[in-house]
Formats: structure tokens, C-alpha cells, sequence
């Protein structure tokens, strides 16, 4: 079972930054929208490529690579989440 459908976007703030709120420790942190990404993010929280991904998880190659817009500032949740090709189904967040 993947993380993502835990991580929520709690409020988006001024400066691209984000309130996220992990779902399962009720743990909220605060994030940047990386600049390469902000013109794809949107308020109500950019749909991730698959159901139950997280919500910050951008597909930059159709089916084959994957991004996470806050990986610079991430929560600890995330850095704890080890994220590879084998587990896809349970990304949260990719290098």
C-alpha cells in the first residue's frame, strides 16, 4: 500500500509554499512548489498520475518518469519513503 493517498494538501500559501498534511500521523509541514513546476500546480491540488499517488508526484515522460514538485523542501514523511521503480505503485516521491 503506497503513501501518497495519505499526503493531502492542507493550504496553498503565498511563495508557491503548501501545507501538507499527512493523513495517518496527522503530521502537518510546510513546502515550496519547485519553479520548474508552479505552472502546473494548481489550488485544488495537481492530480497525481495514478489514484492513490501523491499529490505533489508529476509525470514529466508519459508512463516512464516521474518528479516530485517539492522534493528540495519535502516533509520527513517523504525523505523516510524510499521510492523505486519496483515499488511503483506505492510512490510517494522520486529523484
Amino acid at each position: 500500500m503506497g503513501l501518497g493517498r495519505y499526503v493531502k494538501v492542507k493550504a496553498v500559501m503565498p511563495g508557491n509554499k503548501v501545507a501538507v498534511i499527512h493523513e495517518l500521523g496527522k503530521e502537518t509541514c510546510y513546502a515550496t512548489i519547485e519553479k520548474q513546476y508552479r505552472d502546473i500546480f494548481d489550488e485544488d491540488g495537481h492530480p497525481p498520475p495514478h489514484e492513490n499517488w501523491c499529490p505533489f508526484l508529476c509525470e514529466v515522460k508519459e508512463g516512464e518518469e516521474y518528479r516530485c514538485m517539492i522534493y528540495e523542501t519535502r516533509p520527513e514523511f517523504c525523505r523516510n519513503f524510499e521510492c523505486n521503480k519496483e515499488n511503483r505503485d506505492q510512490m510517494v516521491n522520486l529523484d
